[in-house]
């Protein structure tokens, strides 16, 4: 029996090169570029990455052909020079520039290979439309799926973080020490509460000299200051903060609150801003959906990655990152009123991380605005608003919405 070969022209995209691949085992890779596309150099960098992907084909051979002009003629030539009678071909062509995808239809037609297959991928659909030797659609399920550290590899980019400043990962463990029931708990609260809940965190942190009377400060203990010696704001707040066992309170007056954290100490990432129990809430309901290969949250990126190798170092964070195995859905989680520049920014990132097929997201806690609302459909970029109004059922809905069957 024959080898299994595949025949891929070289795409800007780098998902475009590997998605054949990522469905079948092949014994070798012909990529074909044009002259006036990457080097060389980046190209194999590409192809050494993914074959790292594909643990179990280590040993994959790629051979890269160059194309010294974009002509049918010759095009049609190095692939006529490949392609011999005992081993099997699959042309992909996925991506790649026009010209070769023409040159493939001119192979075929002019020689007619029974042992030729010419397919490209349709990532909306997650299928393959074969072209030769009958049009077909083939539904082949993928041997391989990309997780979101291996897609954001593919842009030339790489998590920077394997745990934050906490030693949280950016993977956490929601079913380690209770976390996923203090999320539930504290967005529940910071729901029913915003405002009080972001302004209790920007309050000004006291000292020992602040306390009046026989109040003292036991190791782990907080002090927040109230403004103009008006605590009756954030008696409710702290009530269902306390009554949900997230902290202990120890003193309260009209001038400060002293009290300590109830829950796991690397879990203190909870109580520093106020988005976190927002995007730890998405990030859960995001898991829990089951339809998502791949999750993390708070990822901070490195803009040069491991495949590129800039002078300048730039670093990046996405608030929440999900692959469906193809693709990345890069999230920007906002408890605040959305404006342009969130868009904008969202759509930046997503593009430079995540390539063509990746969608920016926006959940927003708030309901926003109609022109918000308009220039994010303009913008392709998938907003869901009002969190803060919908149930635990519809946002999970909303989520899984994401993924359009």
């Amino acid at each position: 029996m024959g080898k299994r070969i595949l025949i891929e022209f070289f795409d800007e995209e780098n998902l475009n090169n590997c998605v054949s691949q990522m469905h079948y085992n092949y014994d070798k890779v012909y990529c074909l570029r044009s002259e006036s596309q990457k080097s060389i150099y980046e190209i194999e960098l590409t192809f050494n990455a993914l074959k790292v992907f594909n643990t179990e084909k280590l040993n994959l051979e790629y051979s890269f052909v160059e194309v010294k002009n974009d002509s049918t003629a010759e095009i049609t030539e190095r692939i006529s020079e490949i392609v011999n009678d005992e081993d099997s071909f699959d042309i992909d062509i996925t991506g790649g520039p026009e010209p070769f995808s023409y040159a493939a239809g001119v192979f075929v037609r002019e020689k007619k290979p029974g042992n030729v297959r010419v397919h490209r991928f349709d990532f909306d659909k997650r299928v393959f439309r074969v072209m030769y030797p009958d049009y077909k659609t083939v539904c082949d399920k993928p041997l391989r799926f990309f997780t979101v550290n291996k897609l954001i590899r593919l842009q030339a980019s790489s998590i920077k973080n394997k745990y934050d400043d906490s030693g949280t990962s950016y993977k956490p463990d929601l079913d380690k020490d209770g976390l996923r029931e203090n999320v539930i708990k504290l967005w529940k609260i910071a729901k029913k509460y915003p405002d009080e809940w972001k302004s209790f965190l920007t309050l000004p942190k006291g000292s020992e000299s602040n306390l009046i009377g026989n109040n003292h400060c036991s190791p782990g203990d907080i002090i927040k200051l109230f403004p103009n010696n008006k605590d009756s704001r954030f008696k409710p707040l702290l009530d269902e903060l306390v009554n949900g066992g997230l902290i202990k309170l120890k003193s309260r007056c009209r001038q400060y609150v002293i009290y300590s954290l109830n829950i796991p100490e690397y879990q203190d990432y909870l109580f520093k801003k106020s988005g976190t129990a927002f995007e730890m809430y998405s990030y859960h309901t995001a898991l829990s959906t089951g339809r998502f290969v791949d999750c993390s949250v708070g990822v901070k990126l490195d803009w040069d990655g491991v495949i590129k190798n800039n002078s300048v170092e730039v670093d990046n964070e996405i608030d929440l990152i999900l692959s469906d195995g193809f693709r990345l859905f890069c999230v920007s989680c906002k408890d605040c009123d959305i404006d342009k520049q969130f868009l904008y920014e969202i759509a930046s990132l997503t593009r430079w991380y995540g390539g063509e097929y990746a969608k920016p997201v926006i959940l927003s806690t708030v309901t926003a605005s109609p022109a918000i609302k308009k220039r994010a459909e303009e913008s392709e970029i998938i907003l869901i608003d009002n969190i803060a109004g919908i149930s635990d059922a519809e946002f999970k809905k909303q989520i899984s919405g994401l993924l359009r069957d």
